[in-house]
């Protein structure tokens, strides 16, 4: 990892992990970032990984669907792309 991917790296999970504490606390918060970054294999280096957090978030329901859906905006605002929804 490279000094810039590692202060990617920091500011993406700061940033993220600062606004699941503002609405779940930072036990909570602190809890479903570890558990949700190991189910999805990442490590938060870029805007498309932030994305992958917000949507398993959402995929929560409640204040986790909220954060989740806030931090989904700012992942595109960053540049991630969002997956194309699929041809029936």
């Amino acid at each position: 990892m490279t000094i810039d991917e590692a202060e990617t790296t920091s500011e993406l999970h700061r940033f993220a992990l600062g606004k699941m504490t503002n609405v779940l606390g930072p036990e909570r918060a602190q809890r479903l970032m570890d558990r949700l970054l190991e189910e999805l294999g990442i490590t938060l280096r870029t805007p498309q990984d932030l994305l992958a957090l917000s949507e398993a978030m959402a995929r929560l329901g409640g204040f986790e669907a909220a954060v989740g859906a806030m931090l989904g905006v700012a992942a595109v605002l960053r540049g991630a792309s969002p997956a194309a929804p699929r041809a029936s």
